[in-house]
This record gives structure tokens, C-alpha cells and sequence, in this order.
């Protein structure tokens, strides 16, 4: 039950078909199948486009339209999740943003989803984000975590210049930093200084979160 209707969101959500999808996700949730789950599968779709849009397969009103159609299905899903027995408020926070020059926030916005449904507040600075803005936040709000997100291979020295400004000011002990999104790696993340590295997807970026804030 659960493999026929993850292949009709699978085909909707390929075809942009919102009106579809959206009608898709209550249903899967009304016939069993878990929020988180559904977000998974989700996820999964995401990276493909992704992937295509990466080669050349795909184009940018493509990237627009998927992002669309996934803000419409974290709506349905989020309360849904918030309101579970098992979220459980973890007490820890994550500061969060594209740092300066990207503007991607499709993968971010659904690592942020994963966070926030596994307890965790995400004070999210969007996309485009100064070194300087991380600082101030970061000072202000005092996190647990603070996740620097770079999309493209030209955001990569910002990500570096953020780094080097956080750690300059106290940052990267206690207060760990995490670099990750599509142009990162474990390599690079050393690499820039980072205390960790992110991981290949949003769930691997979910289980590094509960690893580090355990």
C-alpha cells in the first residue's frame, strides 16, 4: 500500500502536479504511512531534481517549481509531526543559514524541517547570509550549534570567511560549527576548519545533529 502511493507522489511531484501531490499527502497520512516517512520520500524526489538541474537535465523554473510544491507539503506535514507523541523538545538550538552569495534554500529548508521535527529550534537566517550576521546572531542567542549552508562551489570561500570570523570570536569549541549543503564534503569541511561536517543528504544531517547534541 504504502510502494503505490509513494509512486503516485513520486509522479505528481515530477509532473509539478500540485493540486495532485497535495491531495496525495493527506491521504497517505490517513491510510498509515508516518510523516517523517512521507517527508523521506519527499526528500528523496528533491535530490533528484537536484541532481538533474546539476547536469544540465533540468533548468532553474524547475528548481522554483519543486521548491514551491515542497513549502505546500511541509504545511500538511508539520503540524502533523509537532503534534506527535514522539516529539519530544530537545532544549537545543541551531542557528542556521546560506552564508553570503547563495540563495539555494530548497535542501535547507528541508534539513530545518527534519531538525524542528525532531525537537530541535532552528533560528534560520535564510539565504545570503553575512559572516558578520552569523556573529551578531550567534552572540545574541548563544545556540548549541551553528550550521553554515553552501549550495554552489562559489559560495565556498564565504563559508571559509564565516568560519574564520566565528572561530576567531570563540567559536568552534563549545559552540560547535557544521558545514554542509551541495558543494560541501567531510574532506572540505576539515578542510575550511569546521567542526564537523554535515552530511551527503537531510537525514544524514539529522543523525549528525543528534550525534553532536546527544
Amino acid at each position: 500500500m504504502k510502494d503505490a502511493i509513494f509512486e503516485e507522489i513520486k509522479v505528481a511531484f515530477n509532473d509539478y502536479d500540485a493540486d495532485e501531490v497535495l491531495e496525495l499527502i493527506p491521504k497517505a497520512l490517513e491510510e498509515g504511512v508516518g510523516a517523517l516517512e512521507i517527508m523521506d520520500h519527499l526528500s528523496g524526489l528533491l535530490e533528484k531534481i537536484g541532481e538533474q538541474f546539476s547536469i544540465g537535465e533540468l533548468f532553474l523554473p524547475d528548481m522554483v517549481m519543486a521548491g514551491d510544491l515542497m513549502d505546500g507539503c511541509m504545511q500538511i506535514l508539520k503540524p502533523v509531526i509537532m503534534d506527535s507523541d514522539d516529539y519530544v523538545p530537545s532544549g537545543k538550538t541551531i542557528l542556521f543559514g546560506m552564508v553570503r552569495g547563495d540563495v539555494h534554500d530548497i535542501g535547507k529548508n528541508m534539513v530545518k524541517m527534519l531538525w524542528m521535527s525532531s525537537g530541535y529550534e532552528v533560528i534560520d537566517l535564510g539565504t545570503d547570509v553575512p559572516a558578520e550576521a552569523f556573529l551578531e546572531k550567534a552572540n545574541e542567542v548563544k545556540p548549541n550549534l551553528i550550521a553554515l549552508s553552501s549550495a554552489m562551489s562559489t559560495t565556498v570561500p564565504s563559508m571559509k570567511d564565516t568560519i574564520d570570523l566565528l572561530k576567531s570570536r570563540g567559536y568552534g569549541e563549545e559552540i560547535k560549527i557544521m558545514a554542509g549543503g551541495g558543494s560541501a564534503n567531510a574532506d572540505l569541511a576539515a578542510e575550511l576548519g569546521a567542526s564537523c561536517y554535515g552530511g551527503d543528504d537531510a537525514y544524514e544531517a539529522l543523525l549528525s545533529v543528534k550525534q553532536l547534541l546527544a
